[in-house]
């Protein structure tokens, strides 16, 4: 016979036990993790298996309601940017619907989710292939009340008697890129632009994306509201201007189809597409953005600011660049360099190939793929390293930062980002074959300071004809007075 009292009081102590391990796992470092599907344990007890293309665990309750803080970190050497994600139930079982990218392994993650009291389940999926990982952080914390009254009084600074209003739209995840960047360098230089064109300058978060407090992966003090919080404080706007990332234009217009009652009291809306990477913008309905308001376009490479890029967008299209140049680094010259090659972290078919060769042909070179680094520690590695690579578009940031502190850089020749004037350099290959074939010869026969501080000026000269700092504030001028390149 069953004791349905005990029962009782079993599941009452239960409860206690929970609401007591959330607050002692404060100080742990792992939330507990329940293995469902292709993960097992292995005998040093923190290192996991993932024996099939689909691990799964679930998490183990009581998690945050509202909006919850995740921190997590995934280490594994089984994949290199493979995608950590979480999985709601909130009553109607797992979706990719209800699924939130937290970021790429072997990195630590700062993502924000809203868990409301209808969440039954939540699952992690760590990645999606076989091997050994450990799960180094996972912790779920509501977000905090200092960033929510913070943000709510920025959000009442900006909207202040606001008439004009400039809003550039920024990922709410905290993971590193160039374009985040960008983005936070355009803001900061259009806030200082306020004479010109008499506007108020916000930084907020793509509409849908987490609730980001500001990024931390490096020195900032630019924090992000939210969109539609903002537009409500406003109330009447005589200008708005919604500047776009490429790649997230089709999710703001559907924003945009929903938010009539946000822009009802806005005179006139002009909405510019940040255009920082040509292969992005493909399937993205510039076009449908004609609906709402004047459509620009603003450009961050040379390759693409053309009248041909004009045309298939049909939009006025403004050569900006981006805020950079030899005067935001330090140079040090061969002798203060150290035996070093930085990676870019971008996955490449070719990339562990292409690094095993340069390593047996030379032993005494250190290799390392720029992982988990705050930017101003980035920027320190690269002024001691000789060498750079990317397995990027080319003309990124590791080719012209490694430049311009002094080091050599190199790349294969894409001419959807490079001008044609570097494929003349004998860094820049024609093709990922030839680049493995001769990299490590040529890495050898640079390493003397004639012919390394001959390769280097020709790469730096041709940078400082394309980037300045000041170059890009007369260019930013310029769009806000509507003065487009090509109109």
């Amino acid at each position: 016979m069953h004791d349905f009292g005990a029962n009782d009081r079993y599941w009452q102590l239960l409860a206690l036990y929970r609401q007591i391990k959330c607050h002692v796992l404060k100080s742990r470092a792992v939330d507990p993790l329940l293995p469902l599907q292709d993960v097992r344990l292995l005998d040093d007890g923190e290192t996991w298996e993932s024996t099939g293309s689909d691990p799964q665990f679930s998490i183990v309750g009581p998690w945050p309601t509202g909006w919850t803080t995740i921190t997590a970190e995934i280490e594994t050497a089984a994949v290199e940017n493979g995608c950590l994600r979480l999985y709601v139930d909130r009553g109607g079982g797992y979706s990719e619907e209800e699924a939130y990218a937290l970021g790429a392994v072997n990195e630590e993650l700062v993502c924000y989710v809203p868990l409301g009291p209808e969440v039954i389940r939540l699952r992690l999926d760590p990645f999606a292939a076989k091997g050994e990982f450990r799960i180094k952080k996972l912790l779920f914390r509501r977000e905090s009340i200092k960033n929510r009254i913070r943000r709510a009084v920025l959000t009442r600074a900006i909207t202040f008697r606001t008439k004009r209003l400039i809003v550039f739209l920024t990922p709410g995840y905290d993971g590193r890129s160039g374009g985040v960047l960008s983005i936070n360098a355009l803001y900061r230089a259009s806030v200082g632009l306020r004479r010109l064109h008499r506007a108020r300058v916000a930084l907020c978060i793509v509409p849908g994306d987490p609730p980001l407090p500001k990024y931390t992966w490096f020195a900032n003090r630019n924090y992000l509201l939210d969109l539609a919080s903002v537009l409500k404080g406003c109330k009447r706007l005589d200008y708005l201007l919604l500047h776009i990332p490429e790649y997230q234009v089709n999710p703001v217009l559907a924003w945009l189809a929903t938010a009539s009652s946000l822009l009802q009291n806005v005179r006139e809306i002009q909405l510019n597409v940040m255009l920082q990477n040509i292969d992005q913008i493909e399937g993205q309905n510039i076009s449908g953005l004609m609906h709402f308001g004047r459509v620009t376009c603003t450009t961050a490479h040379e390759a693409y600011t053309n009248s041909a890029t004009r045309e298939a967008l049909g939009v006025s299209l403004h050569r900006l660049s981006v805020c950079i140049g030899p005067e935001c680094y330090s140079l040090s010259g061969y002798q203060e360099k150290r035996p070093l090659l930085i990676v870019s972290h971008d996955e490449h078919p070719l990339k562990e190939q292409v690094l095993r060769r340069i390593a047996q042909v030379l032993p005494e070179l250190t290799i390392q793929v720029v992982k988990n680094l705050s930017y101003e520690d980035y920027k320190k590695l690269i002024r001691c390293a000789k060498w750079s690579l990317t397995f990027g578009e080319g003309l990124d940031g590791y080719f012209a930062e490694t430049v311009w502190c002094g080091g050599v850089s190199f790349a294969v020749f894409n001419d959807r980002f490079f001008t044609p004037a570097f494929a003349k350099l004998e860094t820049v290959y024609p093709s990922w074959e030839v680049l493995m074939d001769r990299m490590a010869t040529d890495l050898r026969r640079l390493d003397e300071p004639v012919a390394y501080n001959r390769c280097w000026q020709q790469a730096y000269d041709l940078l400082n004809d394309l980037y300045s700092t000041d170059r890009f504030r007369e260019n930013l001028r310029m769009f806000y007075r509507a003065e487009y390149t090509f109109p």
